[in-house]
């Protein structure tokens, strides 16, 4: 918790530095800029850097065209086995990666009375409130206090774990009707499904 606290802390920093800086920023921080600036504070985000960096997304999230981001925290891709040194090994990482963009600015008012969100991979994730009111994205929370960060090109939203996009499967992928599949996603983690009776 105290991580979580010192992270909002070092938001808010950022934040106001930019607002006070004459001329330096006049439009605030872009995308990356959050993540640069939390991460020089905090040593947060180092992961979800390395993955962009590897991915080839930086100048994408630091250009002009507006996107929303769901920003897993460094636990989220630790849970995977996932650190700043291994990311970068991940088959399918910019598939992955582009599962937590979605287009164009989508603050919390937009995102909660839609349940769906296409993303930039092209799949769907979906949004939704627990029974206390508490957001979520598929099955990651998005964190308190660290959420609708306003960027000059888009809106950051922090989440506690990583969205895995779902898993394709062709024609050919269908299992026999007794047995399972085992689909990886290139992670680390398997995802098992069955196939409905016929």
């Amino acid at each position: 918790m105290n991580r979580l606290v010192k992270l909002t802390a070092a938001v808010t920093f950022l934040f106001v530095t930019y607002s006070n800086v004459a001329n330096a920023a006049p439009k605030g921080p872009s995308i990356v800029d959050i993540a640069l600036g939390v991460n020089a504070e905090t040593g947060e985000f180092s992961t979800l850097i390395a993955a962009l960096g590897a991915a080839d997304l930086v100048e994408t999230l630091n250009a002009n065209r507006h996107f929303t981001v769901f920003a897993p925290l460094d636990s989220a891709f630790a849970e995977l086995g996932l650190t700043a040194a291994n990311v970068g090994d991940v088959p399918n990482l910019s598939d992955i990666l582009l599962y937590h963009v979605a287009p164009g600015d989508r603050f919390s008012d937009d995102l909660f009375p839609s349940a769906r969100v296409r993303m930039m991979n092209k799949d769907f994730a979906f949004t939704s409130l627990n029974e206390e009111g508490a957001p979520f994205i598929n099955d990651a929370a998005i964190v308190p206090g660290l959420f609708d960060l306003d960027a000059r090109n888009g809106v950051v939203h922090v989440i506690d774990q990583v969205l895995l996009p779902p898993v394709k499967m062709s024609a050919s992928s269908v299992p026999e009707p007794s047995g399972m599949i085992l689909a990886g996603l290139g992670v680390g983690m398997l995802l098992v499904r069955r196939r409905s009776n016929r």
